[in-house]
């Protein structure tokens, strides 16, 4: 491929890319405003429009458990965006043997977190089951469709990623081709980023 080639393919998958992860943005932050939103007003007694005082339906906020698995997954993330951005890296200056390893090591870390993100998330849902039943099945429900939302993007992470390292290993990608190492690269940020505003969210509200 050409370098003008080369510029356009990358040009194009990487504006491709970007409407794909704003529109994951777009969804993820709509789930995350109404769980604010209803986290925060159902803590509150409402008096309806005939003086009517409904009690609130939610429990105080910093009542929620985080599992502390969840810590671990935290920590797994983060190691593993350092590691393919390092991988983006070395496949840019030729560095092939660094750039397997890199690349290698996400997908060993991806493993840990995507086993601790299911069952932290588990625990997250069985302990707060009570919610379901007991005045606030909004907010429980909210938190199901966020926990589903956050899986959808952790397999379309993962399943790329290992495509992407199995190429790599094949001798795929070099400094000219590597668009779609870039693109895993921004999304794997991206999944950085949305797990670290969920679990924020979920520290700071309870």
């Amino acid at each position: 491929m050409t370098q003008g080639g080369t510029f356009i393919f990358t040009f194009i998958h990487g504006g491709l890319t970007g409407l794909f992860l704003a529109a994951l943005f777009m969804l993820f932050v709509a789930g995350l405003l109404a769980y604010v939103l209803i986290r925060v007003m159902g803590t509150r007694d409402y008096v309806g429009p005939n003086g009517e005082v409904f009690a609130a339906t939610a429990p105080p906020l910093h009542t929620l458990g985080m599992p502390l698995v969840l810590w671990l997954s935290t920590a797994a993330i983060l190691l593993s965006s350092y590691t393919i951005h390092r991988a983006v890296e070395n496949i840019r200056h030729e560095r092939q043997d660094k750039f397997r390893q890199a690349l290698t090591l996400t997908f060993v870390l991806a493993a840990p977190f995507f086993l601790a993100q299911l069952f932290g998330l588990g625990l997250m849902l069985r302990d707060n089951s009570d919610l379901a039943v007991g005045g606030a099945p909004a907010l429980y429900r909210t938190i199901v469709v966020l926990v589903i939302i956050h899986a959808l993007h952790l397999v379309g992470g993962l399943i790329p990623l290992a495509v992407v390292t199995k190429r790599a290993h094949a001798g795929r990608y070099d400094h000219e081709y590597h668009a779609p190492v870039v693109n895993l690269a921004r999304y794997w940020h991206f999944l950085d980023l949305v797990w670290l505003t969920m679990f924020g969210t979920f520290l700071v509200l309870g």
